[in-house]
């Protein structure tokens, strides 16, 4: 398939708001088929849907997916959303500072629509000296740690899966995380007490809600990438 012609490139333009007519040469299934798969190995189905007024011509395979995408996705961050905002309220009355990273910091600060940023989890940090506390506080409203706590060894892990089963059959993980990045090399880059003295609110998600400021955001996503 020429370069001119390629899923991505599409999807691109898709997203910037200048969506090209559907290609004559992609009237098989078989191309339909291909780019719903790269949509969904981007996540980007929620922003495309919210350009839906630029991709007439569209096949209606592709559109009606990106529909029961967007539906689908709402669903899950009004639950998903009242489950944080209930921990973060349990966090506070406890005294344990934390602050939403990665996906779910972005979702709540810079997209229009949160459901719009596909993720499965959220990931927490807090304070290495708030742990147990932290542990507690999970457990009391029903999350199970996914796996075992191996003990004396939290600064080796780093982190830890906690899972909570939604009434409607659905999972909800948090990733806990007692130091930014997950490299005993790296504990000293991005320390809790710096990150949380230049946190940035997340009203939107709660009024306690804080996630990294921008620019330690930036930093923690590429030096997170630059680790896989």
């Amino acid at each position: 398939m020429p370069e001119s012609l390629s899923p991505d490139r599409l999807l691109a333009r898709a997203l910037a708001g200048t969506a090209p007519a559907w290609p004559v040469a992609w009237q098989a299934p078989t191309a339909t088929d291909r780019l719903l798969a790269r949509i969904a190995y981007h996540g980007i189905g929620g922003l495309l849907f919210e350009q839906r007024s630029v991709l007439s011509g569209w096949p209606t395979a592709v559109l009606d997916n990106l529909r029961e995408q967007a539906i689908a996705r709402t669903m899950w961050e009004m639950r998903h959303r009242l489950l944080l905002a209930t921990l973060l309220e349990r966090f506070a009355a406890a005294g344990i500072p934390s602050l939403i990273l990665k996906g779910s910091a972005l979702a709540y600060d810079l997209y229009p629509s949160p459901a719009s940023r596909v993720r499965g989890d959220t990931d927490l940090l807090i304070d290495r000296a708030d742990l147990q506390p932290a542990r507690e506080a999970l457990a009391g409203l029903g999350y199970r740690l996914l796996g075992d706590a191996a003990p004396g060894l939290d600064d080796l892990n780093l982190q830890e899966v906690w899972q909570l089963r939604s009434a409607d059959g659905g999972s909800h993980d948090l990733d806990l995380h007692w130091q930014a990045l997950n490299s005993p090399a790296l504990r000293d880059q991005l320390p809790f007490h710096e990150c949380i003295a230049a946190a940035r609110p997340l009203p939107r998600l709660h009024p306690a809600a804080r996630g990294l400021d921008h620019a330690r955001a930036l930093l923690h996503a590429c030096l997170h990438r630059a680790q896989h």
